[in-house]
């Protein structure tokens, strides 16, 4: 849990399956799961939190270490410099996808055009 008051983001896990099947679609779909985790902010004052263990046969221990944000100035302007970019090269993969199928789908025709043609050379020759 973070409390940093300026917007982060997470990736989600992605099911493989379906990048066996069509890995193109994976490939411009990897940063579709780049995300926007919600704002939260925590105002001075006390606080409290809980922990839930579903141990219920021994008991379980946990570390809660709280760190202020401010004190890592650069790993801040870091962690949103990186996050920029990936949102930006995500737009990028949108628009590339676009151009990539147009042109795939050329070369498929083209291809099928070529091979019809050296058939009907080859039967025409054959005559």
């Amino acid at each position: 849990m973070y409390f940093l008051g300026f917007p982060v983001y997470r990736f989600e896990q992605n099911n493989s399956a379906p990048a066996a099947k069509d890995p193109d679609s994976a490939f411009f779909k990897r940063l579709d799961s780049f995300q926007p985790c919600d704002i939260n902010e925590l105002k001075p004052g006390t606080h409290f939190f809980a922990v839930y263990g579903d141990n219920f046969f021994k008991s379980a221990t946990y570390t809660i270490e709280i760190v202020c944000a401010e004190s890592f100035p650069t790993e801040k302007e870091k962690l949103q410099s990186v996050e920029a970019k990936i949102l930006t090269k995500r737009a990028e993969l949108s628009k590339f996808e676009t151009e990539y199928r147009e042109v795939l789908a050329k070369f498929t025709e083209m291809t099928s055009k070529y091979t019809q043609e050296m058939q009907m050379v080859c039967s025409v020759l054959m005559l």
